[in-house]
Protein backbone atom coordinates (compact mmCIF):
# COMPACT_ATOMS: atom_id res chain seq x y z
CA UNK A 1 0.00 0.00 0.00
CA UNK A 2 1.27 3.50 -0.85
CA UNK A 3 0.46 6.87 0.74
CA UNK A 4 -3.06 7.90 -0.26
CA UNK A 5 -3.95 10.43 -2.91
CA UNK A 6 -6.00 13.15 -1.29
CA UNK A 7 -6.59 16.87 -1.28
CA UNK A 8 -6.68 19.37 1.53
CA UNK A 9 -3.69 20.37 3.62
CA UNK A 10 -0.23 21.08 2.24
CA UNK A 11 1.00 17.88 3.89
CA UNK A 12 -1.70 15.95 2.05
CA UNK A 13 -0.60 17.50 -1.23
CA UNK A 14 3.03 16.66 -0.39
CA UNK A 15 2.05 13.04 0.22
CA UNK A 16 0.25 13.03 -3.12
CA UNK A 17 3.35 14.42 -4.89
CA UNK A 18 5.55 11.85 -3.12
CA UNK A 19 3.26 8.99 -4.14
CA UNK A 20 3.25 10.30 -7.69
CA UNK A 21 7.03 10.46 -7.92
CA UNK A 22 7.41 6.98 -6.50
CA UNK A 23 4.99 5.53 -9.02
CA UNK A 24 6.76 7.15 -11.95
CA UNK A 25 10.41 6.91 -10.98
CA UNK A 26 10.88 3.64 -9.13
CA UNK A 27 13.23 1.15 -10.85
CA UNK A 28 11.84 -1.94 -12.57
CA UNK A 29 10.81 -4.60 -10.07
CA UNK A 30 9.86 -2.15 -7.34
CA UNK A 31 6.31 -1.85 -6.06
CA UNK A 32 3.66 -0.62 -8.48
CA UNK A 33 -0.08 -0.36 -8.03
CA UNK A 34 -2.54 -2.91 -9.34
CA UNK A 35 -5.32 -0.53 -8.45
CA UNK A 36 -6.82 1.92 -5.97
CA UNK A 37 -9.39 1.84 -3.20
CA UNK A 38 -11.81 4.59 -2.25
CA UNK A 39 -14.36 4.44 0.56
CA UNK A 40 -17.92 3.59 -0.46
CA UNK A 41 -19.22 5.78 2.35
CA UNK A 42 -18.93 9.31 0.96
CA UNK A 43 -21.38 10.55 -1.65
CA UNK A 44 -18.68 12.24 -3.72
CA UNK A 45 -17.15 8.83 -4.44
CA UNK A 46 -20.00 8.39 -6.93
CA UNK A 47 -18.80 11.39 -8.91
CA UNK A 48 -15.41 9.71 -9.26
CA UNK A 49 -17.06 6.41 -10.21
CA UNK A 50 -19.19 8.08 -12.87
CA UNK A 51 -16.18 9.84 -14.35
CA UNK A 52 -14.22 6.60 -14.40
CA UNK A 53 -17.02 4.64 -16.08
CA UNK A 54 -17.49 7.39 -18.66
CA UNK A 55 -13.79 7.06 -19.49
CA UNK A 56 -14.00 3.27 -19.88
CA UNK A 57 -12.13 2.44 -16.66
CA UNK A 58 -12.76 -0.71 -14.59
CA UNK A 59 -14.60 -0.13 -11.31
CA UNK A 60 -15.75 -2.70 -8.74
CA UNK A 61 -17.68 -2.79 -5.47
CA UNK A 62 -16.12 -5.11 -2.89
CA UNK A 63 -18.73 -7.34 -1.29
CA UNK A 64 -16.67 -7.75 1.89
CA UNK A 65 -16.62 -4.42 3.73
CA UNK A 66 -13.46 -5.54 5.56
CA UNK A 67 -11.51 -6.43 2.40
CA UNK A 68 -9.62 -3.12 2.36
CA UNK A 69 -7.69 -1.17 5.01
CA UNK A 70 -9.07 -1.33 8.58
CA UNK A 71 -10.18 2.31 8.42
CA UNK A 72 -12.66 1.56 5.62
CA UNK A 73 -15.65 1.22 7.95
CA UNK A 74 -18.41 1.17 5.37
CA UNK A 75 -16.74 -0.80 2.60
CA UNK A 76 -14.64 -0.08 -0.45
CA UNK A 77 -14.74 0.62 -4.16
CA UNK A 78 -11.84 -0.83 -6.16
CA UNK A 79 -10.47 0.80 -9.32
CA UNK A 80 -8.14 -1.20 -11.57
CA UNK A 81 -5.00 0.73 -12.55
CA UNK A 82 -4.39 1.61 -16.18
CA UNK A 83 -2.17 4.31 -17.68
CA UNK A 84 -5.29 6.45 -18.06
CA UNK A 85 -6.58 5.98 -14.51
CA UNK A 86 -4.28 8.15 -12.44
CA UNK A 87 -5.13 11.55 -14.00
CA UNK A 88 -8.84 10.97 -13.30
CA UNK A 89 -8.10 10.12 -9.67
CA UNK A 90 -5.73 13.07 -9.26
CA UNK A 91 -8.48 15.42 -10.43
CA UNK A 92 -11.08 13.77 -8.18
CA UNK A 93 -8.73 14.07 -5.20
CA UNK A 94 -8.18 17.73 -5.97
CA UNK A 95 -11.80 18.63 -6.84
CA UNK A 96 -13.65 16.54 -4.29
CA UNK A 97 -11.24 15.92 -1.41
CA UNK A 98 -11.44 12.16 -1.92
CA UNK A 99 -8.67 9.86 -0.71
CA UNK A 100 -7.52 6.99 -2.93
CA UNK A 101 -5.29 4.25 -1.54
CA UNK A 102 -2.98 2.36 -3.91
CA UNK A 103 -2.70 -1.42 -3.50
CA UNK A 104 -0.04 -3.77 -4.87
CA UNK A 105 -2.50 -6.53 -5.71
CA UNK A 106 -6.27 -6.61 -6.17
CA UNK A 107 -8.14 -7.46 -2.95
CA UNK A 108 -8.88 -11.15 -2.53
CA UNK A 109 -12.62 -10.59 -2.39
CA UNK A 110 -15.78 -11.20 -4.35
CA UNK A 111 -16.89 -8.08 -6.15
CA UNK A 112 -19.50 -6.52 -8.39
CA UNK A 113 -18.22 -4.99 -11.61
CA UNK A 114 -19.94 -1.73 -12.56
CA UNK A 115 -20.98 -0.66 -16.04
CA UNK A 116 -22.33 2.58 -17.51
CA UNK A 117 -26.07 2.78 -16.88
CA UNK A 118 -28.82 4.32 -19.03
CA UNK A 119 -31.11 6.18 -16.62
CA UNK A 120 -34.60 7.48 -17.33
CA UNK A 121 -36.08 9.93 -14.81
CA UNK A 122 -39.84 10.47 -14.94
CA UNK A 123 -41.08 14.02 -15.44
CA UNK A 124 -44.24 15.69 -16.73
CA UNK A 125 -45.29 18.70 -18.77
CA UNK A 126 -44.55 21.88 -16.82
CA UNK A 127 -42.22 20.03 -14.46
CA UNK A 128 -42.57 18.08 -11.24
CA UNK A 129 -40.95 19.35 -8.04
CA UNK A 130 -39.84 15.89 -6.89
CA UNK A 131 -38.47 15.08 -10.34
CA UNK A 132 -36.72 18.43 -10.53
CA UNK A 133 -34.90 17.94 -7.25
CA UNK A 134 -33.92 14.41 -8.27
CA UNK A 135 -32.66 15.69 -11.61
CA UNK A 136 -30.54 18.32 -9.85
CA UNK A 137 -29.11 15.55 -7.67
CA UNK A 138 -28.25 13.33 -10.64
CA UNK A 139 -26.60 16.27 -12.37
CA UNK A 140 -24.67 17.23 -9.22
CA UNK A 141 -23.25 13.71 -8.89
CA UNK A 142 -22.68 13.32 -12.64
CA UNK A 143 -25.10 10.50 -13.40
CA UNK A 144 -25.92 10.56 -17.14
CA UNK A 145 -29.70 10.47 -17.53
CA UNK A 146 -32.61 11.71 -19.56
CA UNK A 147 -36.12 12.74 -18.63
CA UNK A 148 -38.89 10.38 -19.67
CA UNK A 149 -42.56 11.29 -19.98
CA UNK A 150 -45.80 9.33 -19.85
CA UNK A 151 -46.10 9.09 -23.63
CA UNK A 152 -42.70 7.38 -23.86
CA UNK A 153 -43.47 5.01 -21.00
CA UNK A 154 -46.84 4.09 -22.50
CA UNK A 155 -45.24 3.39 -25.90
CA UNK A 156 -43.19 0.51 -24.46
CA UNK A 157 -39.93 -1.10 -25.71
CA UNK A 158 -38.31 0.55 -22.71
CA UNK A 159 -35.37 -1.84 -22.31
CA UNK A 160 -34.08 -0.69 -25.71
CA UNK A 161 -33.55 2.75 -24.21
CA UNK A 162 -33.09 2.41 -20.44
CA UNK A 163 -31.49 0.17 -17.83
CA UNK A 164 -33.09 2.05 -14.93
CA UNK A 165 -36.30 4.07 -14.65
CA UNK A 166 -36.67 6.29 -11.58
CA UNK A 167 -40.18 7.22 -10.45
CA UNK A 168 -39.97 10.03 -7.86
CA UNK A 169 -42.68 10.80 -5.34
CA UNK A 170 -45.15 12.53 -7.68
CA UNK A 171 -45.07 9.92 -10.47
CA UNK A 172 -48.49 8.41 -9.77
CA UNK A 173 -51.83 8.74 -11.55
CA UNK A 174 -53.37 10.19 -8.40
CA UNK A 175 -50.85 13.04 -8.30
CA UNK A 176 -50.65 13.77 -12.04
CA UNK A 177 -51.90 17.22 -12.95
CA UNK A 178 -54.25 17.65 -15.89
CA UNK A 179 -52.56 18.63 -19.14
CA UNK A 180 -53.62 21.67 -21.16
CA UNK A 181 -55.33 21.27 -24.55
CA UNK A 182 -52.94 20.10 -27.26
CA UNK A 183 -53.42 23.24 -29.35
CA UNK A 184 -52.27 25.40 -26.42
CA UNK A 185 -48.89 23.67 -26.21
CA UNK A 186 -45.97 24.54 -28.53
CA UNK A 187 -45.13 21.67 -30.88
CA UNK A 188 -41.70 21.09 -29.33
CA UNK A 189 -43.28 20.32 -25.93
CA UNK A 190 -46.15 18.11 -26.99
CA UNK A 191 -44.16 14.91 -26.42
CA UNK A 192 -44.12 15.82 -22.72
CA UNK A 193 -47.92 15.75 -22.40
CA UNK A 194 -49.84 12.84 -20.94
CA UNK A 195 -50.39 11.41 -17.47
CA UNK A 196 -49.41 8.21 -15.73
CA UNK A 197 -52.06 5.51 -15.90
CA UNK A 198 -52.60 2.14 -14.23
CA UNK A 199 -54.15 0.87 -17.46
CA UNK A 200 -51.47 2.05 -19.94
CA UNK A 201 -48.27 2.73 -17.99
CA UNK A 202 -48.24 -0.10 -15.46
CA UNK A 203 -48.16 -2.95 -18.07
CA UNK A 204 -45.19 -1.31 -19.85
CA UNK A 205 -43.28 -0.87 -16.59
CA UNK A 206 -43.96 -4.51 -15.74
CA UNK A 207 -42.61 -5.61 -19.11
CA UNK A 208 -39.55 -3.38 -18.64
CA UNK A 209 -38.67 -5.06 -15.35
CA UNK A 210 -39.45 -8.59 -16.55
CA UNK A 211 -37.08 -8.06 -19.49
CA UNK A 212 -34.22 -7.12 -17.14
CA UNK A 213 -34.76 -3.46 -16.26
CA UNK A 214 -34.62 -1.93 -12.79
CA UNK A 215 -37.54 0.18 -11.61
CA UNK A 216 -36.87 2.52 -8.66
CA UNK A 217 -39.92 3.90 -6.87
CA UNK A 218 -39.67 6.62 -4.21
CA UNK A 219 -42.34 7.70 -1.72
CA UNK A 220 -45.86 7.71 -3.14
CA UNK A 221 -44.61 6.29 -6.45
CA UNK A 222 -44.22 2.99 -4.59
CA UNK A 223 -47.89 2.53 -5.41
CA UNK A 224 -46.65 1.22 -8.77
CA UNK A 225 -44.62 -1.45 -6.99
CA UNK A 226 -47.64 -2.50 -4.98
CA UNK A 227 -49.63 -3.07 -8.20
CA UNK A 228 -46.98 -5.28 -9.83
CA UNK A 229 -48.22 -8.35 -7.93
CA UNK A 230 -45.08 -8.42 -5.80
CA UNK A 231 -45.27 -10.15 -2.41
CA UNK A 232 -45.11 -6.75 -0.74
CA UNK A 233 -48.13 -5.03 0.85
CA UNK A 234 -49.01 -1.78 2.59
CA UNK A 235 -48.18 -2.15 6.27
CA UNK A 236 -50.01 0.93 7.50
CA UNK A 237 -53.39 -0.76 7.71
CA UNK A 238 -55.77 -2.08 10.32
CA UNK A 239 -57.49 -5.43 9.89
CA UNK A 240 -60.75 -6.50 11.48
CA UNK A 241 -62.86 -9.59 10.98
CA UNK A 242 -64.72 -7.88 8.15
CA UNK A 243 -62.17 -5.70 6.33
CA UNK A 244 -58.71 -4.21 6.00
CA UNK A 245 -58.45 -0.43 5.85
CA UNK A 246 -55.70 2.17 5.73
CA UNK A 247 -54.89 3.83 9.04
CA UNK A 248 -56.59 7.18 9.48
CA UNK A 249 -54.78 10.42 10.29
CA UNK A 250 -56.08 10.17 13.85
CA UNK A 251 -54.16 6.91 14.22
CA UNK A 252 -50.98 7.48 12.20
CA UNK A 253 -49.58 10.81 11.00
CA UNK A 254 -45.92 11.69 10.38
CA UNK A 255 -45.90 14.58 7.88
CA UNK A 256 -42.17 15.35 7.89
CA UNK A 257 -39.77 13.94 10.50
CA UNK A 258 -36.46 12.10 10.77
CA UNK A 259 -36.74 8.44 11.77
CA UNK A 260 -34.15 5.75 12.50
CA UNK A 261 -34.05 2.54 10.44
CA UNK A 262 -31.94 -0.59 10.68
CA UNK A 263 -30.00 -1.41 7.50
CA UNK A 264 -28.83 -4.67 5.95
CA UNK A 265 -25.56 -3.24 4.67
CA UNK A 266 -24.61 -6.54 3.04
CA UNK A 267 -27.23 -5.78 0.38
CA UNK A 268 -25.71 -4.06 -2.68
CA UNK A 269 -28.11 -1.12 -2.55
CA UNK A 270 -26.99 -0.50 1.04
CA UNK A 271 -23.24 -0.72 0.47
CA UNK A 272 -21.48 2.18 2.17
CA UNK A 273 -23.98 2.39 5.04
CA UNK A 274 -23.59 1.56 8.70
CA UNK A 275 -26.05 -0.79 10.39
CA UNK A 276 -28.42 2.10 11.16
CA UNK A 277 -29.39 5.24 9.26
CA UNK A 278 -31.70 8.22 9.63
CA UNK A 279 -34.34 8.70 6.93
CA UNK A 280 -36.76 11.53 6.13
CA UNK A 281 -40.34 10.33 6.47
CA UNK A 282 -43.07 12.50 4.93
CA UNK A 283 -46.38 10.60 5.11
CA UNK A 284 -44.37 7.86 3.44
CA UNK A 285 -45.43 4.26 2.83
CA UNK A 286 -44.12 1.30 4.79
CA UNK A 287 -44.35 -2.35 3.77
CA UNK A 288 -44.76 -5.92 4.84
CA UNK A 289 -43.00 -8.69 2.93
CA UNK A 290 -45.04 -11.88 2.65
CA UNK A 291 -43.59 -14.60 4.86
CA UNK A 292 -43.24 -17.02 1.97
CA UNK A 293 -41.18 -14.55 -0.07
CA UNK A 294 -38.39 -13.94 2.42
CA UNK A 295 -35.93 -16.03 0.39
CA UNK A 296 -36.34 -13.91 -2.75
CA UNK A 297 -37.50 -10.46 -1.65
CA UNK A 298 -34.88 -8.64 0.39
CA UNK A 299 -35.77 -6.27 3.19
CA UNK A 300 -32.91 -3.74 2.99
CA UNK A 301 -34.03 -1.25 5.66
CA UNK A 302 -36.72 -1.53 8.32
CA UNK A 303 -38.10 0.08 11.45
CA UNK A 304 -36.78 -2.07 14.30
CA UNK A 305 -38.28 0.01 17.11
CA UNK A 306 -41.72 1.19 18.19
CA UNK A 307 -40.14 4.62 18.77
CA UNK A 308 -37.98 5.36 15.68
CA UNK A 309 -38.45 9.15 15.92
CA UNK A 310 -35.15 11.07 15.90
CA UNK A 311 -36.30 14.60 15.13
CA UNK A 312 -39.70 16.23 14.67
CA UNK A 313 -42.90 14.63 15.82
CA UNK A 314 -44.82 11.45 15.05
CA UNK A 315 -48.35 10.35 15.83
CA UNK A 316 -48.79 6.56 16.03
CA UNK A 317 -45.16 5.70 15.28
CA UNK A 318 -45.67 2.37 17.03
CA UNK A 319 -47.35 1.08 13.86
CA UNK A 320 -43.99 1.20 12.05
CA UNK A 321 -42.27 -1.36 14.26
CA UNK A 322 -41.13 -4.36 12.19
CA UNK A 323 -42.23 -2.86 8.87
CA UNK A 324 -39.92 -2.48 5.87
CA UNK A 325 -38.78 0.94 4.65
CA UNK A 326 -36.71 -0.22 1.64
CA UNK A 327 -37.21 -3.45 -0.32
CA UNK A 328 -35.43 -5.12 -3.24
CA UNK A 329 -37.94 -7.31 -5.08
CA UNK A 330 -37.00 -9.38 -8.15
CA UNK A 331 -39.48 -9.58 -11.00
CA UNK A 332 -38.66 -11.63 -14.08
CA UNK A 333 -35.06 -10.82 -15.07
CA UNK A 334 -35.11 -7.43 -13.32
CA UNK A 335 -35.67 -5.76 -9.99
CA UNK A 336 -38.07 -3.33 -8.36
CA UNK A 337 -36.35 -1.21 -5.71
CA UNK A 338 -38.97 0.22 -3.38
CA UNK A 339 -37.94 3.25 -1.33
CA UNK A 340 -40.71 4.24 1.07
CA UNK A 341 -38.96 7.20 2.76
CA UNK A 342 -37.92 10.29 0.82
CA UNK A 343 -34.30 9.21 0.32
CA UNK A 344 -33.62 12.21 -1.95
CA UNK A 345 -35.92 14.75 -0.30
CA UNK A 346 -35.33 18.15 -1.95
CA UNK A 347 -31.65 17.15 -2.36
CA UNK A 348 -31.25 17.65 1.41
CA UNK A 349 -31.17 14.09 2.80
CA UNK A 350 -27.44 13.54 2.18
CA UNK A 351 -27.28 10.52 4.48
CA UNK A 352 -29.58 8.49 2.23
CA UNK A 353 -28.53 9.60 -1.29
CA UNK A 354 -26.49 6.38 -1.54
CA UNK A 355 -29.65 4.26 -1.64
CA UNK A 356 -30.56 5.85 -4.98
CA UNK A 357 -26.98 5.97 -6.28
CA UNK A 358 -26.35 2.32 -5.38
CA UNK A 359 -29.67 1.33 -6.88
CA UNK A 360 -28.73 2.90 -10.21
CA UNK A 361 -25.35 1.18 -10.45
CA UNK A 362 -26.74 -2.09 -9.12
CA UNK A 363 -28.91 -2.33 -12.24
CA UNK A 364 -25.95 -3.38 -14.42
CA UNK A 365 -23.51 -4.69 -11.83
CA UNK A 366 -22.24 -8.23 -12.48
CA UNK A 367 -20.46 -10.69 -10.22
CA UNK A 368 -16.67 -10.71 -10.52
CA UNK A 369 -13.59 -12.09 -8.80
CA UNK A 370 -10.60 -9.79 -8.61
CA UNK A 371 -8.08 -12.63 -8.15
Amino acid sequence: MVPPLSAGSSSARQRQDTASSRLVKRPAGWFTQAGYLVSHHQNDAFIAVNRLLAAGEEVFWLRDRNAGPPSGGSGWIYIAARPTTRPILDKAASDLGLTFVGVATPPAADALRLQPVRVGLWDRYGGSASSGWTRWLLERYEFPHERVYAQTLDAGNLTRRFDVIVLPDEATPARSDGAPPLDDVPAEYRATLGTMSWERTLPQLRKFVEEGGTLITIGDASAFAERLSLPVTNALTSTTASATRSLGADEFYIPGSVLRVSVDNTAPIAFGFEREADVFFDTSPAFRVDAGAASSVRRVAWFASATPLRSGWAWGQKYLEGTAAIVDAPLGRGHVLIFGPEVTYRAQSHGTFKFLFNGIHYARATAAKLR
